[in-house]
């Protein structure tokens, strides 16, 4: 694909991801029901995808890639030349550990502002998932959704951790699609696949802690352009890479591959197959979109 056709799949891929977040986010304050079966279908068909773009595309590209496999030279292992480190490998591991990291920060952020110590399974502000809001009571639903109570001081702070949380796994899904030479299909379906979704569940986290309408617009306006700075930024470390762009963008497809490990098995199927019901469909889809996604790898 040559440069042009690159800097305007990126270009739009910013504004389309853009446009689905600030909308995604912004449904909770008017729209709050769902059916359970279908949102749980959704999760787990984004789950899937999240899962096959991570396996069967970002680690085999990384891990494909001769320039980064060389990283830090090579040795006589007998054979002949050998790589030293399995860097690929190491890095698609870091990522995975990076969003734990953060994901324990953000459930120690929780226990600390609520005054009391909370199981981690309580702990889901920083999640991915979909989940049921707190119904409003008489009066907060015959004011309508402008007039949303002022949270106390925990409110802000779990409502600020679940908005840094989730800014950051859409940074590292920018930077993915952003740190490829040429077009990313394979990932940006997966990112758009699932970024109304999670846009919807910070936007369902702010209602249930009743953040004022102001604070909430600001909160879903900075979320939305998380994914669209992460693809400038991806864009940016590889055109600086020079001449170890192949490199560079492989290891920011290693650490986004990580991530979206982590989003899938970490936050998506245990929290969703937690609960027993609609368990044949999740499943089904979950394994559908896998599969389906996964066959892409051929002409992506």
């Amino acid at each position: 694909m040559d440069e042009p056709s690159a800097a305007a799949f990126k270009i739009w891929s910013a504004t389309i991801l853009w446009v689905l977040a600030f909308t995604g986010g912004m449904l909770p304050l008017y729209f709050r029901d769902m059916s359970p079966s279908l949102r749980s279908a959704l999760t787990m068909g984004g789950g899937g995808i999240f899962l096959a773009a991570s396996v069967v595309h970002m680690l085999p590209s990384a891990a494909g890639n001769q320039d980064l496999l060389n990283l830090g030279g090579c040795y006589d292992g007998g054979g002949g030349c050998e790589n030293a480190m399995p860097w690929p490998y190491i890095f698609y591991g870091a990522g995975f550990l990076m969003i734990l990291c953060l994901e324990t920060f953000a459930h120690s952020a929780a226990r600390l502002s609520s005054g009391r110590d909370r199981s981690p399974s309580d702990c889901e502000y920083a999640s991915f998932i979909i989940k049921e809001t707190s119904p409003l009571t008489k009066e907060e639903a015959e004011e309508g959704p402008g007039a949303l109570p002022v949270p106390g001081d925990g409110a802000d702070l779990l409502s600020l951790v679940i908005l840094l949380s989730l800014s950051f796994h859409s940074v590292m899904e920018g930077v993915a699609i952003g740190a490829q030479e040429g077009d990313a299909w394979n990932i940006f379906f997966a990112v758009v696949a699932h970024k109304a979704l999670a846009a919807s569940a910070l936007g369902l986290e702010l209602v249930r802690h009743r953040v004022p309408r102001g604070r909430f617009v600001f909160y879903v306006w900075f979320f939305s352009l998380m994914s669209p700075a992460g693809i400038f930024l991806g864009w940016l470390i590889v055109a600086d890479a020079g001449s170890n762009s192949s490199a560079t963008g492989a290891i920011c497809s290693a650490l986004s591959g990580g991530t979206f490990l982590y989003v899938a098995t970490m936050e998506i199927l245990p929290k969703e197959l937690r609960n027993r019901e609609h368990q044949f469909l999740k499943v089904s889809v979950l394994c559908v979109s896998f599969f389906a996604f996964g066959a892409l790898a051929k002409w992506v």
